[in-house]
């Protein structure tokens, strides 16, 4: 069951991911009460993280305007690359071997993930994060089709 409200189509998919999006609010923001805990800090970031990543992408697939899509695409790529450092760093500290982490990699790896963030920001002017965006024909709504994506390849390679 579908309706649509202006530029937003609303289906089931959309209203999972916007509750997930909130339950991950709000449980991000309770994890914040232990943050002396080892590792609950970065939990509680990754948490934060993937709440926005649901809650954007559901406003995303929603969306029933290219533009709009493009828009809320940008957006939910700040938990997108954020949620794989806090999880990084969640686990070393959960395993308390945070000690062995070298200084040039804590500072590099959210480095990255702002690089992430301004390649896909600025995707308009040079793609190296994907080529134009086109439509897939022949369905009841558009949806972008990624093609040639040297940029998610990187972020892919850099998340492991």
């Amino acid at each position: 069951m579908k309706h649509e409200i202006g530029t937003y189509l609303i289906s089931p998919l959309l209203l999972v991911l916007l509750f997930s999006g909130l339950a991950g609010l709000l449980i991000s923001f309770y994890l914040l009460k232990y943050r002396k805990n080892p590792g609950t800090l970065f939990l509680s970031l990754m948490q934060f993280s993937t709440a926005l990543w649901a809650f954007f992408y559901g406003l995303e697939y929603a969306a029933t305007k290219i533009d709009l899509k493009i828009f809320w695409s940008k957006f939910s790529y700040i938990g997108i690359v954020f949620a794989p450092v806090f999880f990084y760093f969640f686990s070393l500290h959960f395993a308390n071997k945070q000690h062995k982490l070298k200084r040039f990699v804590r500072y590099s790896l959210p480095a990255i993930a702002i690089l992430f963030m301004v390649g896909v920001a600025t995707n308009d002017y040079h793609h190296p994060t994907g080529s134009p965006i086109q439509y897939q024909q022949n369905t009841t709504r558009p949806f972008t089709n990624m093609v040639s994506y040297f940029g998610w390849c990187l972020h892919l390679t850099t998340s492991f």
